[in-house]
């Protein structure tokens, strides 16, 4: 397994989902992906962990419920700081806003939730004891994170100033991509809202999750009650398919 051995600022380290139905999101990525899923602690309430390959596996990604019925299902990507408190100021600076600053999470870490001016929500994390996934790129893990919006220059800006990402540009068969860096190493993406290969219907960060074989993968989470919104097709770095879980969560 490809292990995480620390988090450059900047770079992603968690993603969770943030579910209307826990106990079937629980059975959904249990079955597709191999995951096991257990109580992180008393003390954090109905929060979830995911484990790779069993309870002792590294842990791949979190799960708590959705707060308030009338939201929709959504996943928070967490990205990794030395100091919360200098980035968020540099949130409201640059348009953002912060809606939850520097809590701390026992002996875990520091954590913050902010939203972009387009109103994409993440996550900062500045980690102790706690550092993020313990494994990444591989089958069932966390590969890629990648931001759909609508204004990619001002969006650019903002997490440039944020983070201190730096972007290239591509263009992979008609589409443009940007890939955002961290210390001169590609870690996600961006793309612009609403076009073919990201049915989406407003702007929002999702996790990529790799697998051995994309299209065995489409058929088996179809038949546990997935919804395919852009069938596998091959793309430039890989085969890809973007979906819905059982409660409506997006994620390629």
């Amino acid at each position: 397994m490809t292990e995480v051995s620390g988090y450059a600022p900047g770079a992603p380290c968690w993603v969770e989902l943030v579910s209307p139905r826990v106990t079937a999101s629980k059975e959904f990525y249990g079955e597709l992906f191999n995951w096991y899923s257990h109580a992180f602690g008393y003390e954090f309430g109905d929060y979830y962990t995911w484990s790779l390959g069993g309870r002792l596996g590294p842990m791949v990604c979190g799960m708590q419920p959705l707060a308030d019925d009338g939201q929709r299902p959504y996943w928070t990507c967490h990205f990794a700081v030395d100091e919360i408190g200098p980035v968020t100021e540099r949130v409201r600076a640059a348009g953002g806003q912060v809606l939850v600053d520097g809590v701390e999470l026992d002996s875990l870490g520091r954590l913050a939730l902010a939203v972009d001016p387009e109103g994409a929500g993440f996550a900062l994390w500045q980690g102790q004891s706690f550092r993020g996934a313990g494994v990444v790129d591989e089958p069932g893990a966390l590969c890629w994170m990648e931001l759909a919006c609508r204004d990619l220059a001002a969006v650019q800006r903002f997490y440039g100033e944020v983070l201190g990402w730096t972007f290239v540009r591509r263009d992979h068969d008609g589409l443009t991509y940007s890939y955002w860096r961290v210390a001169d190493r590609s870690v996600g993406g961006m793309v612009v809202l609403d076009g073919p290969l990201r049915p989406l219907e407003r702007p929002q960060w999702i996790p990529y999750f790799a697998v051995e074989d994309c299209d065995a993968s489409v058929t088996k989470a179809t038949k546990l009650g997935a919804r395919v919104e852009v069938p596998p097709h091959d793309i430039r770095p890989g085969r890809y398919a973007f979906l819905r879980d059982p409660v409506g969560a997006p994620w390629p």
